[in-house]
C-alpha cells in the first residue's frame, strides 16, 4: 500500500466513525423519545376507552366485556412493543460501539480488516433481525383498539 492509500483508508475510517456516532445517537433517540410518545398514545387511547366502556350503562354486558378485553389487549401489546423496542435498541448499541472502536483503530493505523468488518456487520444484522416485532406490537395495539370500538359500537343499547 502506498501513502495515498493509507490516507484514503484513514479518511474512510473517520467518515465511518462519524456515521456510526450518528447511528448510535439515532438509535438512542428512537429508543427513548419516540417509544415514549407512541406508547403513551397507545396506552391513553386503549386505557381511556376501557374506562369509558366500564363506566357507561349505554352498552350491553357482552359488548362491554368484549370491548374491554380488546382494549386491555391493546394496552398489553403497547407495553410489549415498548419492551421489545428497548431490548433491540440496547442489544444493538454494543455492536455499534464495537464497530466505532474498529474504525477508530483503522483511522489510527490505516489498516482495514474485511473479516472483522463482516463479522461486526453480521452481528449488527443478527441483533436487529427481530426488531420488526416492536412495530408489529404497536400495530396489533391499534387493531385491538379498533376492534374494541367496533364491538362497543355494535353493543349500544
Amino acid at each position: 500500500m502506498n501513502c495515498g492509500d493509507d490516507e484514503l483508508i484513514r479518511e474512510l475510517a473517520k467518515f465511518q466513525l462519524h456515521t456510526l456516532a450518528e447511528l448510535r445517537q439515532l438509535i438512542w433517540e428512537q429508543s427513548t423519545s419516540s417509544y415514549k410518545w407512541l406508547n403513551a398514545s397507545l396506552l391513553a387511547v386503549n386505557g381511556g376507552a376501557a374506562l369509558s366502556i366500564i363506566s357507561s350503562e349505554e352498552f350491553s354486558y357482552t359488548s362491554r366485556e368484549g370491548a374491554v378485553v380488546a382494549f386491555l389487549a391493546g394496552i398489553l401489546f403497547a407495553l410489549l412493543g415498548a419492551r421489545i423496542g428497548q431490548h433491540f435498541a440496547h442489544k444493538s448499541i454494543p455492536h455499534v460501539q464495537e464497530f466505532s472502536a474498529y474504525w477508530l483503530r483503522v483511522a489510527v493505523r490505516g489498516e482495514r480488516d474485511e473479516d472483522i468488518e463482516n463479522e461486526i456487520h453480521g452481528q449488527m444484522q443478527q441483533s436487529a433481525r427481530f426488531g420488526w416485532t416492536a412495530q408489529a406490537c404497536g400495530w396489533v395495539s391499534i387493531v385491538a383498539f379498533v376492534i374494541g370500538v367496533l364491538v362497543a359500537g355494535f353493543g349500544l343499547k
